[in-house]
């Protein structure tokens, strides 16, 4: 048997390399990214440091947001319309906020934090390969749903692609040693991400955050260099790739119909989930309706010629139809905390979060990501890892 020294040590390094592992399964495989989930918080317990964990963390005012989070989570199953079932999975599906935390206590250590990071690109880096060999009919389709994308479909892949390469740039920002293979690795997502992927979501992300990383670099002169850049880009992918043109065509198509009354198609239901959303949400501002109670109630709001649904595609919005004005302060709190945080954090480790911050709060608008399992997993754990790293006077240096 272990020494108690040596168990908590043990079992500590085995929770670091499940996290790590973590960040490649979140690309890779929902599967395995349960896996390695589980795995963290078991090795964790395992580790007893309870105490340690508990200094670090109680001074962080994003992690309390994370856990209010999960408390009205399980909170919301005592008023909930839906099924007991229904409600305790959708209880489960923001416990993993609680990696934010772990993540926070366990990357204690700036090798861990890289390790973390660069199996998170590497993983990336295999399914945009992958993906690039799918797309042009030189291997099978992975996901069976045709849409050019590996290991992960093209929504989830297009958000990672356009975090994948914000990282990457951001690393060359400060690593000018190995600055051209950051800046390859960094186009090399964004290839595909523009080419091949049908992913609006990280199309328009990706933009932004060229915006973001310009700001960074030259301030206001870099946001007008961005633009520019963006109009190059998009000029650019416009004539040389057909699923692009055919994605702006499809979206336009959309809205047109929409404007006709027509709203069974991707974007006019989008619309349509978010007018009834103010609906439902005006009916229990102040507590919402409970933890996974749009599928039951939506129905009554819904027009004979809209589809149902149990996800309105806005992060906001899905707070507040399930707890209301504190669901959204909550929700607020967290990314406002993570961003009040970055004055400590290592320069790198700043700009990245401001990134992760601008991808998630950005992206919430047209997609429930905390709800989504492999990307509310990695917010999770990015935030947590850029949070854990801190400029040398205020914990973990270089």
């Amino acid at each position: 048997m272990f020494a108690l020294p040596d168990r908590a040590a043990f079992f500590d390094l085995q929770a670091k390399r499940m996290v790590v592992l973590a960040f490649a399964a979140a690309v890779l495989s929902t599967a395995l990214l349960s896996v390695a989930a589980g795995l963290v918080v078991l090795f964790w317990l395992l580790s007893a440091r309870f105490a340690q964990s508990w200094q670090r963390v109680k001074s962080e005012p994003a992690v309390w947001m994370a856990l209010g989070l999960v408390a009205l989570s399980l909170l919301g199953m005592s008023y909930t319309p839906a099924p007991l079932d229904e409600a305790v999975e959708g209880a489960g599906k923001y416990v993993k906020l609680l990696l934010l935390p772990l993540a926070l206590v366990l990357l204690d250590d700036e090798c861990w934090i890289r390790r973390a990071l660069y199996a998170f690109l590497a993983a990336l880096t295999l399914a945009v390969f992958a993906s690039y060999l799918e797309g042009y009919g030189l291997t099978p389709d992975w996901t069976a749903k045709g849409d050019t994308t590996a290991f992960a479909g093209h929504i989830t892949l297009s958000l990672f692609e356009a975090i994948g390469a914000f990282i990457a740039f951001t690393f060359a920002r400060f690593e000018p040693q190995r600055r051209t293979l950051w800046i390859v690795l960094g186009l090399f997502f964004l290839s595909h991400l523009f080419i091949l992927n049908t992913g609006r979501t990280g199309q328009v992300l990706a933009l932004s955050m060229l915006a973001l990383l310009m700001f960074q670099v030259w301030r206001w002169k870099g946001v007008l260099i961005g633009g520019l850049a963006a109009v190059v880009l998009i000029a650019g992918v416009w004539f040389g790739s057909a699923q692009f043109q055919q994605r702006i065509q499809v979206g336009a198509h959309d809205l047109q119909q929409y404007q006709e009354g027509e709203s069974r198609n991707s974007l006019g239901a989008r619309l349509d989930f978010w007018k009834n959303s103010f609906s439902i949400i005006a009916d229990a501002p102040l507590l919402g309706h409970g933890t996974a109670s749009l599928k039951p109630i939506y129905p009554a709001y819904a027009s004979e010629k809209g589809w149902l649904t149990d996800n309105p595609h806005n992060e906001f919005l899905m707070v507040m139809i399930q707890w209301g004005v504190p669901g959204l302060l909550l929700l607020l709190g967290l990314f406002v905390f993570l961003a009040r945080a970055t004055p400590v954090l290592q320069p790198e480790a700043a700009a990245m979060m401001w990134g992760v911050l601008a991808a998630y709060v950005l992206g919430g608008l047209f997609n429930s990501l905390l709800l989504d399992h492999r990307e509310g997993m990695m917010f999770a754990l990015l935030a947590g890892l850029l949070l854990a790293w801190r400029k040398p006077q205020d914990g973990l240096g270089r």
